[in-house]
């Protein structure tokens, strides 16, 4: 860098270079002696003398760029450079919201704008006033015009920034966020609007739309304002209306005639978001509900449709007094133990959005709840009065589901063959190879003997049971009456294959005894012994074998007490523990070799564990066998009726029976302590199987 020195200049630092040479004069002749060599031809006088005309020359320098202003103008172009780049980024914000809103076939308008722009910037505030905008953006204030032309005011001292939690509409009250800072002087006071409420330091509760003006006060003198508007509050419900209804089986299609209120201050996100239906009561009175874009309901004025609530499948067993069904609409419905107490005997409806295909409750359920949903999601919950249903085993789409008698262990096979579980390990039965009374949580579900693809699980009450795509049966866990069929006593951790030869497509799993069929229709038998497993004796069976040589079976009940099995020619097998005649021979003689029971007549579904059970003939005759003492059935088996198109049937509890038919239709029979039939009461025994309306 060069500079130009004027006359004035030069004489001045002339004569401070003279003045200096005297002051060095002075200096030496003081005592300061200076050899003087041939080699070194600069003196430190010369050097001294350098070093002062170099320190002249750069104060001269500096004097002659503060006098231009270059500093000054340096610092005025970076922020110009700054401000530039903020304009930039604001206004290619609203060329972008401009592009997506007309695109889409809307009008562009400062509302949409404030609404928008805030989604493309970090750290940047908006209001208007209808015709103009203005805010901060990253310490510097700026003003949207009415033409969108972006206007940087400069940089912003004090900075108040707020956030409005939930920024949606909302029926609840809000909280307002305020941050307060101050760039170049301490603040010395803040007024705060008088009708608001403050929760903590920086946060205050709104209860009503309005407008919230801030004002700070700064140790200099400056003051800034800030109007914080609020308008997503809505605690109005809509107005009483009367549907249009249109009925076709369980879907309700309604006009769509409910309004809401006008909007206003308390009001001010109008307008109707969805409908609902309410069903309750015996025959399902359904009411249609409103519900505005806040959450505000209102119920339709009168009942508008009686319909009844026909369901495609039903989930329960002879332990848990719950029963779970799916509408044929997807939805997921709850009745007996685990309800309201006074409402026990009434369907409630777990859900409505997310459609279901099927529902899991297993023998002894006293706590999970399991569903899938049509995407072959897993939903796990508690049995409770207020269940909350959540996903389990993200990622995971689920193929089969077995659960143990007490639903302490779950394994699940997915749509690509891999086996998982969750749940209890005191005897290992998780087959992960480990064994210790730590639970595993369905969140923390471990893939277990990988690398096999699996077709079948069944789970026994402290051991499982599967097959493999080859048909290979497996089995781990508690091994005390050799019911894992691997010739030995002892448990095991991890799943090992039992079977080496035999290709197996179905399994039956008890407590304490397993059964099998394999691809041509051979039934075989092992574990627990003490009523026989059906080849005339009560010697335990460490490995499978085959019973009734010659007939093939297409079903079968594992237990340990009273053994049923169905061939493919619609016989029925039975033999076991009979104290009860639940083999209806006519006499309580234990048998251990199998006989058809009630000859002659054809049988297409058998359900049972222990000494009760249900039987289903060709004409769908449902026939009870064992003990039911509330009915007074203490021998035998006794038909109890007849259900037209039957297509399922479940075992509530060790005394009830329930069913749907083809249509959806539920039929009952039996306790109802905890109102296990569905009937709206939760007391009343049924003592005919009956049509439930």
């Amino acid at each position: 860098m060069y500079f130009v020195l004027t006359n004035l200049q030069n004489k001045n630092i002339i004569k401070k270079i003279h003045k200096n040479e005297k002051i060095f004069e002075k200096f030496t002749n003081g005592g300061l002696k200076m050899k003087k060599t041939k080699e070194n031809a600069i003196t430190l006088v010369a050097l001294v003398i350098t070093i002062i005309v170099l320190l002249i020359l750069a104060g001269v320098s500096i004097q002659a760029i503060t006098n231009t202003g270059l500093f000054a103008n340096a610092k005025k172009a970076k922020e110009k450079s700054i401000e530039a780049q903020l304009k930039e980024e604001i206004s290619l914000a609203i060329q972008d919201i401009q592009i997506e809103e007309t695109s889409n076939a809307k009008l562009f308008d400062m509302e949409s704008l404030i609404e928008k722009i805030p989604e493309k910037l970090n750290d940047i505030t908006i209001e208007s006033d209808g015709e103009e905008s203005k805010g901060e953006y990253k310490g510097y204030n700026y003003r949207i015009t009415k033409d969108y032309e972006v206007i940087i005011e400069g940089k912003t001292n004090i900075r108040i920034k707020t956030e409005i939690t939930p920024k949606e509409c909302t029926k609840e009250n809000v909280v307002m966020n305020v941050e307060i800072t101050s760039n170049e002087s301490p603040i010395k006071r803040i007024v705060e609007p008088e009708n608001l409420s403050k929760n903590s330091e920086g946060e205050y509760i709104v209860s009503k739309n309005g407008q919230y003006k801030f004002i700070v006060e700064t140790e200099n003198g400056d003051i800034t304002e800030k109007t914080v508007t609020v308008s997503n509050i809505d605690k109005l419900p809509p107005k009483d209306f009367k549907p249009e209804i249109e009925k076709s089986g369980t879907t309700i299609k309604i006009k769509e005639n409910a309004e809401d209120q006008e909007e206003t201050e308390e009001n001010a996100c109008s307008g109707i978001e969805k409908y609902e239906y309410y069903i309750d009561g015996k025959k399902y009175e359904s009411n249609v509900i409103a519900f505005d874009k806040a959450g505000n309901s209102t119920k339709s004025s009168e009942e508008s449709v009686k319909i009844t609530v026909q369901y495609k499948k039903i989930s329960a067993n002879r332990s848990s007094n719950t029963v779970l069904a799916i509408d044929f609409d997807g939805n997921i419905w709850q009745w007996g133990y685990g309800n309201n107490y006074k409402e026990r005997g009434k369907p409630k409806r777990l859900t409505q959005d997310t459609k279901f295909v099927d529902v899991i409750i297993e023998d002894g359920n006293y706590e999970n709840l399991l569903a899938i949903d049509e995407e072959r999601n897993l939903w796990q919950w508690e049995r409770s009065s207020n269940p909350t249903l959540r996903k389990v085993m993200e990622g995971v789409k689920v193929k089969k589901v077995s659960a143990t008698v007490s639903m302490s262990t779950v394994h699940i096979i997915d749509e690509e063959g891999n086996l998982w579980a969750w749940g209890q390990n005191n005897y290992g039965q998780l087959g992960d190879g480990n064994k210790n009374d730590i639970y595993l949580s369905a969140e923390n579900a471990k893939k277990i003997a990988e690398g096999i693809k699996f077709k079948e699980v069944c789970d026994g009450r402290y051991n499982a049971l599967a097959i493999d795509i080859d048909g290979n049966l497996w089995s781990w866990g508690d091994n005390w009456s050799c019911m894992l069929g691997n010739g030995s006593d002892s448990d095991t951790y991890f799943p090992v294959k039992i079977s080496q030869d035999i290709q197996f497509e179905k399994i039956f799993a008890d407590s304490e005894n397993f059964k099998a069929i394999d691809k041509d229709g051979n039934l075989y038998n092992w574990g627990y012994a003490a009523y026989g497993l059906g080849d005339g004796t009560t010697e335990v069976k460490k490995q499978p074998t085959q019973i009734i040589n010659g007939t093939k079976f297409t079903k079968a009940i594992a237990s340990i007490y009273t053994q049923y099995a169905l061939d493919i020619n619609e016989n029925l097998w039975g033999w076991g523990r009979n104290e009860y005649d639940q083999l209806g021979i006519g006499n309580t003689q234990n048998q251990y070799l199998p006989i058809k029971v009630m000859e002659g007549t054809k049988f297409k579904e058998i359900y049972g564990r222990y000494t009760e059970g249900i039987m289903v003939d060709e004409n769908n005759n449902v026939y009870f066998y064992g003990r039911n003492d509330l009915l007074k059935y203490n021998t035998g088996i006794k038909k109890i009726g007849q259900i037209p198109n039957l297509k399922q049937i479940v075992f509530p509890s060790s005394d009830t029976i329930l069913a749907i038919d083809e249509n959806g239709d539920r039929w009952g029979w039996g306790d109802n302590d905890c109102g296990e039939l569905g009937n709206g009461t939760s007391n009343k025994v049924v003592s005919q199987l009956t049509k439930i309306d």
